[in-house]
């Protein structure tokens, strides 16, 4: 049989180190809960954070987005929207910023992070929705031109 590399060991013993169990066991808010735990845990050294983060209007209301840039961007970089895992039940911002961050960087090209609605508290398919009425508002002209995107 096969050995795990020391590394993926080291992580797996980390995250038994947090005493969650299995996630299908969770509540949403302890499932959203360990998720952050998690990234804080197992979160490396990050790139550069180089942007903001700010509500954008989509539809009738308004969505919490981080938008990243890497470090040594030209003047109005492609822009690759980005939604972070989890089910649409848990996942945050904060929860994937390392990767993002990283995206961002290795790309060459601005990220826009965008943390919709989560069930159960926001039934399907609100998460859909603010999938599709977020990356509409980024296909505007305007509203890239309004956060420094090409």
């Amino acid at each position: 049989m096969a050995k795990l590399h020391p590394e993926s060991q080291e992580l797996l013993q980390r995250l038994a180190a947090l005493g969650w169990g299995p996630l299908t066991k969770l509540t949403p808010q302890q499932a959203r809960q360990y998720s952050d735990e998690r990234a804080r845990t197992t979160s490396s050294p990050t790139v550069e954070f180089k942007g903001t983060t700010q509500q954008i209007a989509c539809g009738k209301s308004s969505i919490p987005v981080r938008l990243y840039y890497p470090t040594d961007y030209y003047s109005k970089p492609a822009l690759l929207v980005f939604f972070h895992g989890g089910g649409f039940v848990f996942g945050s911002l904060d929860s994937h910023h390392d990767a993002v961050s990283s995206v961002a960087q290795l790309a060459k090209c601005a990220v826009a992070s965008v943390d919709y609605r989560l069930a159960p508290e926001h039934k399907f398919p609100r998460a859909v929705e603010d999938a599709l009425e977020c990356t509409q508002w980024f296909m505007s002209a305007d509203n890239r031109e309004s956060v420094g995107l090409a």
